[in-house]
């Protein structure tokens, strides 16, 4: 464990100087959207239209240039969907619904004693 947390610490000294949330979209670029990634779209590699949002610098570049509010609203799904297809916008998504949300909703109730009390004891011991 001691190992990854220096490799991280040393991946962050050799950044630029960044905000809080610009390190907070390399590190999700990184870790959760790189295994979706397309490296044939950085070679020139353009042997065919071919759309992979998620390898995209232009998206990235403006990914990251959002103000940082917006990004803590998480404000963009609601602006696309109302000015692509405002009547969708009525339909709930990306949080659960019905008993998954009563299953959900406990699930983190009993996980809350026990997360609180691993960090507790790591703290003292």
């Amino acid at each position: 464990m001691q190992k990854l947390i220096e490799a991280s610490q040393k991946y962050i000294d050799e950044l630029p100087d960044l905000d809080f949330f610009t390190l907070l979209d390399l590190v999700y670029i990184e870790q959760r959207l790189g295994c979706w990634g397309n490296l044939s779209m950085y070679t020139g590699n353009s042997f065919a239209p071919h759309y992979l949002p998620l390898s995209s610098r232009a998206i990235f570049t403006n990914m990251i240039s959002l103000p940082a509010q917006y990004k803590v609203n998480q404000e963009m799904p609601d602006k696309i969907i109302q000015e692509q297809w405002p009547e969708l916008i009525q339909y709930p998504f990306n949080a659960y619904q019905g008993l998954h949300k009563s299953k959900k909703l406990l699930e983190i109730a009993f996980l809350i004693p026990s997360y609180v009390y691993r960090k507790v004891k790591l703290i003292f011991s």
